[in-house]
């Protein structure tokens, strides 16, 4: 099973992946991030706190997102992040690309502070 959930809060859109972001459902995802790149939104914030797993096709799309908001003087910031994905995006060198907090709070004031 694999949800996505979204919240604007002070401007920034907010998306929580629930589940497991992989080559069956990352098509999902990534419509509708699209969909948020066409609505002008130029700050976001994935929460991961209940991803359970991400493929290389869920690491396109984020990747992905991050390159369009960067090319829009924007930012993607993750939070929450398990040991697991954690360890994924150290190991694929997105870590170093797309900054991650550990609280929400964390997350939003980074992505006021760009």
């Amino acid at each position: 099973m694999f949800q996505v959930e979204k919240t604007i809060e002070d401007g920034v859109l907010i998306f929580s992946l629930i589940g497991r972001l992989d080559t069956q459902t990352y098509q999902e995802i990534d419509g509708k991030l699209k969909e948020w790149l066409g609505e002008n939104y130029i700050y976001m914030i994935g929460d991961f706190t209940q991803l359970e797993f991400i493929s290389s096709a869920g690491l396109r799309t984020i990747l992905f997102t991050a390159k369009q908001l960067k090319a829009k003087k924007g930012q993607l910031v993750l939070y929450g992040i398990n040991e697991q994905i954690k360890q994924v995006l150290e190991v694929t060198g997105i870590g170093g690309v797309i900054p991650t907090t550990i609280t929400r709070e964390d997350a939003l004031q980074r992505v006021k502070t760009s």
